[in-house]
C-alpha cells in the first residue's frame, strides 16, 4: 500500500479520490449536472455531500488502517462491506435479495477460513 511506501494517508486519500472523481466523469451526464450546479444551494450540498460521506470518511478510514496490522486490516475491509448491506436492510430498509444473503455468507466463510489459518500459522510459529 502506499502508505508502507512512505506516502501520507492524506496524499493516497487525495489521489484515489482524484482518480475516482476522473474515472466517473463520463458517465456523470454532465449536461443536466452542470445547470443544477449553477444554483449556490445545489452546490453547497455537493460539496457537503462530498466532504461528510466520502472525503472524511476516506482519511478517517486510511489513517485508522495505518494504526492496525495488515493481516487485521484486510480483514475489516472485507467485513465492511457486510456490515454497510446490514446496516442498509436495518436503518433503510432495504430488501435483502437473495444473492446479498449468499454473498454474506461467502464472505463471512472465507474471513472464518483466514482467521483459521491465520491461527494455526501463528501457533506453528510460537511453536518453533
Amino acid at each position: 500500500m502506499a502508505v508502507e511506501k512512505g506516502c501520507k494517508s492524506q496524499s493516497a486519500t487525495f489521489y484515489s479520490m482524484l482518480s475516482a472523481c476522473l474515472v466517473t466523469i463520463p458517465f456523470a451526464h454532465l449536461e443536466n449536472m452542470v445547470p443544477m450546479l449553477m444554483n449556490p444551494a445545489s452546490l453547497f450540498g455537493v460539496i457537503l455531500l462530498g466532504l461528510f460521506c466520502s472525503a472524511f470518511p476516506s482519511l478517517l478510514y486510511s489513517k485508522g488502517m495505518t494504526c492496525v496490522e495488515s493481516s487485521k486490516a484486510s480483514m475489516i475491509a472485507t467485513v465492511e462491506l457486510i456490515v454497510s448491506t446490514i446496516l442498509g436492510v436495518f436503518v433503510f430498509h432495504d430488501a435483502l435479495s437473495l444473492d446479498q444473503a449468499a454473498g454474506i455468507m461467502l464472505i463471512l466463510g472465507a474471513v472464518i477460513i483466514l482467521s483459521i489459518q491465520n491461527k494455526e500459522r501463528s501457533g506453528i510459529k510460537n511453536e518453533l
